[in-house]
């Protein structure tokens, strides 16, 4: 999540408890207040959705790079070099279960891993003579479903990311109109209370996050000021 929608949200939240503390006698002021919580509430849920759709995404790939160098890869390169030898006996195999480049996408290495299990499956009897055993065609099967399964899951989890993103833009600039709004009002509601329109002005304020300097040390330094127009 970007800073700017983080900082929102963090105003919204700020915002709608001080009208908790200082509750509106007007009804369209109170409406107003209502609309922005509901406004944060939303923000936070789309926040967490981009969350888990980023963290879904990342952990798909991250199995989707373990099956491909790891057992799925190795069982289809046996596969190709088994090829090579059966293609003594059938020599259609030769060059037709060749091996994925190293370099090639994801996608490219599943359309690549689905033809040699086809072409695999309708010659297990020959290349089991020559050491590629059933028991590996049904363990690489599995093994093709489960990146198949992962790619899914990869591609689910960036669109709901992106989903909740394009959403998130809109309910944080939402949030920002309603927070210009209540300024107006508030300012008009304390002009002759100077405390609370202290307190106003600090709710409404935009806070920098921490930041860490060279020794990983946090040193907060807070700024101030008043919502652009």
């Amino acid at each position: 999540m970007r800073r700017a929608v983080r900082s929102t949200i963090e105003r919204g939240t700020r915002v709608g408890d001080f009208h908790r503390l200082h509750p509106h006698t007007d009804a369209d002021a109170t409406a107003l207040a209502t609309r922005l919580d509901d406004a944060v509430a939303h923000a936070e849920a789309l926040a967490v959705q981009q969350r888990n759709g980023t963290l879904a995404s990342r952990n798909a790939n991250a199995r989707k790079v373990k099956l491909r160098k790891g057992v799925l890869g190795d069982t289809l390169r046996h596969l190709a070099h088994v090829s090579v030898s059966a293609g003594a006996e059938k020599p259609e195999l030769i060059g037709s279960l060749k091996f994925p480049p190293e370099n090639s996408t994801h996608q490219a290495f599943l359309v690549a891993a689905r033809q040699m299990v086809e072409l695999a499956e309708a010659n297990k009897e020959v290349l089991a003579k020559y050491g590629f055993t059933g028991s590996m065609l049904t363990d690489l099967t599995a093994n093709l479903g489960a990146f198949e399964a992962a790619s899914a899951a990869a591609q689910a989890a960036a669109g709901s990311k992106a989903g909740a993103r394009s959403e998130l833009e809109a309910v944080t600039r939402q949030i920002r109109d309603l927070i210009r709004l209540l300024d107006g009002i508030n300012r008009h509601r304390f002009q002759d209370n100077a405390d609370q329109l202290a307190e106003w002005s600090t709710a409404i304020s935009f806070i920098s996050p921490p930041r860490r300097n060279k020794t990983d040390s946090e040193t907060p330094s807070p700024q101030s000021g008043v919502p652009s127009s």
